[in-house]
Order: structure tokens, then sequence, then C-alpha cells
């Protein structure tokens, strides 16, 4: 995740990381993230600049084969919240 900021800072990207708080029982802070988590995919969705968010994950965590994931966020659907 640091790499990641590190090159695309590297490569003249104002790169901003954010880390979610750790996982486990819902609260506080877990709830303040995700809507500022929302908040930037809507906004950079909806922005005409050379924006973009791109999310760091766990594939285990959701049952897939090999360890982290790097992934860019095309899109955002409010009604789904997907």
């Amino acid at each position: 995740f640091d790499m990641f900021k590190c090159l695309a800072s590297c490569n003249g990207a104002d790169a901003v990381a954010h880390r979610a708080p750790d996982a486990g029982k819902f609260n506080v802070e877990e709830e303040a993230f995700t809507e500022a988590f929302r908040a930037s995919v809507r906004a950079t969705s909806r922005s005409q600049e050379r924006e973009c968010i791109v999310v760091c994950y766990s594939r285990e965590a959701l049952g897939q084969s090999g360890a982290g994931h790097f992934s860019p966020i095309g899109g955002y659907h409010e009604e789904s919240d997907s």
C-alpha cells in the first residue's frame, strides 16, 4: 500500500492514502470512514478532472485465491450502494 502511494507520487500523481479502521465490531470510527469513502467515490465519479480512486483489499477475505489486490473504482451506483 505504501509502495503504491510512493510510486504514484514519484510519477507525478497527487496521491493521498487513507486506511480503513481495523475490522471488527461496527463502531463510530468505521461508520465515519465508510461515509467519507462513499463521499469520495461520489465526488471522484462525477469529477471532470483526471482523478481516480484505487483500493487495496484482501482477496483472501473474499474467499478468493491470492493475497492483496489493487483495483480502481470505476463508478458508483447510489441506490444499490455498489
